[in-house]
C-alpha cells in the first residue's frame, strides 16, 4: 500500500509518498512534485510494482522512473486508473488553476480535462474524450471493467461506458452527489457498476453526511436487484477500492478533521483536501454486517491511502507493524540539534578563556589595564 499526508516532519510533507510491502514491513519513501494525494493521484499498480502518479510512472523494486507521454493543449497528465492487467493506464490531461468563486474567494480547480490512455509497452498515447473540467473529482472519475477491454467514466453528470478505443457503449445521467464510486466500481463479473451518494442529513452528528453505494446496470443506469450495503455516516468520503473474494466492498473511508464544513463533490479535487480529513481507514463493507476494518490509520499520519487491487481480490491478510525507532528525519533533526550544541558549548568556552585571560592580565603585578 502506498499512503500521504501534509502533516509529516514537522508540520509539512513536501509530496512524500510511503510504500510498505505486501508481505513484510519493508517501507520505502518516494517524492510527488505535484504533491498528489495517495489513492486519487498517486495510483499502485495491479500487482503493486509500480506508482504512476503526475507525468511518471515509478518502478519501485529499482526506484527507476518512466516519463508519461506528453498530451497538446493541458498542463500535465496524471493518472486516472490502471488496467487489471497492468498495461493500461488512464490518464487525466488537465489544467489546473485558482479560480474566483462567486463570493470572491479563489479555489484551486481543474479548468480543462482531457482522458486519454496510455499503452505502457509500446508508449503511445491515445485521446477517449473531453471531461467537463469541474466534474472532476481525484479517484472518482475512471473506473476499468475486469477484461480490461472497457472503462468507465464519468463527465458531469453523464456516466459512459466505452471500450479502451474510446467506441460509446452506454450513457446515462446521474444526480449532482452521485460519482463512480472508485477504481473498483465494476463488480466482480463485469455486469455492474457501483455509485456512491452523498446524503447531508441527520442533525445533531459531528459531521452529517452520508455515503451509500448502489450497484447499477452498465447500460441504463437503473438500479439492480441487490443486497443493501451498509451506509456510511460522518465521513468526508467514502471510495471503493474492490472486492475480497467474499464479496465485500473494500473501501477507503475519509473521516473528517473537527467542526469542519461538509462539502461533498461539488468541492471538486478539493473535496478530500488534507485540511478537511483527519485520517483514513480501509474498511469491508458487506450487507447484513458490521463494518469490519482491515487497515486502521492514526489521525494525521495518514490521510490518504491506496492499496493494490491484486492484493485486495486475493484477500491476503497480515498483521502489520509499525516501524519503531528513529525516523531519518528525527535523526537528522537530532544531528542538526547536537552540532548546534556543540558548536553553543565551543562558543561558550571560548568566551570563558578570554574572559579569564582578560583577568590574568588585569591582576598580574605591573599590568596596564585595557
Amino acid at each position: 500500500m502506498i499512503f500521504t499526508s501534509e502533516l509529516w516532519w514537522w508540520g509539512e510533507a513536501n509530496g512524500a509518498v510511503a510504500a510498505v510491502g505486501a508481505s513484510s514491513d519493508e517501507y520505502r519513501v518516494f517524492w510527488d512534485d505535484e504533491l498528489g494525494r495517495a489513492g486519487e493521484r498517486v495510483l499502485l499498480s495491479p500487482d503493486g510494482s509500480r506508482v504512476a502518479l503526475t507525468d511518471q510512472v515509478i518502478d519501485l523494486d529499482d526506484g527507476r522512473s518512466r516519463r508519461l507521454p506528453r498530451m497538446s493543449g493541458v498542463a500535465t497528465i496524471g493518472p486516472a486508473a490502471w488496467s487489471p492487467q497492468g498495461d493500461q493506464l488512464a490518464v487525466l490531461g488537465s489544467t489546473r488553476a485558482d479560480v474566483v468563486q462567486p463570493d470572491s474567494a479563489e479555489e484551486y480547480r481543474v479548468t480543462r480535462a482531457v482522458l486519454g490512455l496510455v499503452n505502457l509497452t509500446s508508449g503511445s498515447l491515445s485521446t477517449i474524450a473531453d471531461v467537463e473540467p469541474r466534474s472532476v473529482v481525484d479517484g472518482f472519475t475512471v473506473a476499468f471493467a475486469p477484461d480490461g477491454r472497457r472503462l468507465a467514466y464519468q463527465s458531469g453528470n453523464a456516466v459512459v461506458v466505452a471500450d479502451v478505443d474510446g467506441t460509446e457503449h452506454s450513457r446515462f445521467t446521474v444526480p449532482d452527489d452521485t460519482r463512480l464510486a472508485g477504481k473498483g466500481a465494476w463488480t466482480p463479473d463485469g455486469r455492474g457498476l457501483t455509485l456512491v451518494t452523498q446524503s447531508r442529513c441527520c442533525a445533531g452528528e459531528a459531521y452529517p453526511s452520508r455515503w451509500r453505494l448502489h450497484v447499477v446496470d452498465p447500460v441504463t443506469g437503473q438500479d439492480q436487484p441487490a443486497p443493501v450495503i451498509p451506509e456510511q455516516a460522518n465521513l468526508t468520503a467514502l471510495r471503493l477500492m474492490g472486492w475480497s473474494p467474499q464479496g465485500e466492498a473494500v473501501v477507503a473511508r475519509h473521516h473528517p478533521e473537527p467542526a469542519e464544513r461538509v462539502v461533498g463533490f461539488e468541492a471538486g479535487i478539493g473535496m478530500t483536501d488534507s485540511v478537511r480529513v483527519s485520517r483514513v481507514d480501509v474498511t469491508a463493507l458487506r450487507p447484513g454486517a458490521q463494518p469490519r476494518v482491515l487497515i486502521a490509520t492514526p489521525v494525521d499520519d495518514v490521510q490518504a491511502l491506496d492499496v493494490a487491487s491484486g492484493l485486495i481480490a486475493n484477500g491476503a491478510i497480515r498483521r502489520g507493524q509499525p516501524p519503531t525507532g528513529l525516523g531519518p528525519n528525527t535523526k537528522i533533526l537530532i544531528c542538526v540539534v547536537t552540532l548546534a550544541l556543540l558548536a553553543a558549548t565551543t562558543l561558550v568556552v571560548v568566551m570563558v578563556r578570554r574572559l579569564v585571560q582578560r583577568h590574568v592580565v588585569r591582576t598580574r603585578p605591573g599590568a596596564t589595564a585595557r
